[in-house]
């Protein structure tokens, strides 16, 4: 049986994800062969191009060879950024409602 914790406390060994799409150039660099030039490269690249499509291009754009850090991907999300909260637009489910 797993020993109980604290309300509010995480086991020593989780690890949050850096999501790509959301994350500081500063944030970005303290990744392990994520340098600051290169995260300031991807965050400009995010700025003017959207968001990354995959961590994979993430990496291209930071100049990562994930080859060589293999713990990176591990380390890294990328979330679709939600879009902003339009009043004016109409309200439209995801899911169709069918007749049985």
């Amino acid at each position: 049986m797993l020993p109980l914790l604290p309300p509010g406390t995480r086991p020593p060994t989780f690890v949050d994800r850096v999501d790509v799409n959301a994350a500081t150039a500063e944030e970005l660099s303290v990744l392990p062969g994520v340098s600051l030039e290169g995260a300031s490269r991807a965050v400009d690249l995010r700025t003017f191009g959207g968001p990354f499509a995959d961590i994979d291009e993430f990496a291209t754009a930071a100049g990562v060879d994930l080859a060589e850090h293999p713990r990176l991907p591990n380390l890294l999300a990328c979330h679709k950024p939600q879009k902003p909260y339009n009043p004016a637009a109409p309200y439209l489910p995801d899911a169709r409602i069918l007749d049985v």
